[in-house]
């Protein structure tokens, strides 16, 4: 399993921390935009508008 997918297995069960976690510990200049977009998924998955800075 590729991290994408394992990325999609984690958003389906709404373990955005750990998408985040590891699509990070990728460095930028070797992350794919697939890889971007996914992280940025996450980001907005995780995020709290109700609390300052929007993270829980």
């Amino acid at each position: 399993m590729d991290i994408l997918q394992q990325c999609q297995k984690w958003n389906e069960n709404d373990e955005y921390q750990k998408i985040i976690d590891a699509l990070e510990a990728i460095p930028a200049k070797e992350r794919t935009p697939e890889m971007d977009s996914e992280l940025a998924r996450a980001c907005n998955n995780l995020a709290d508008p109700t609390k300052p800075g929007g993270w829980m």
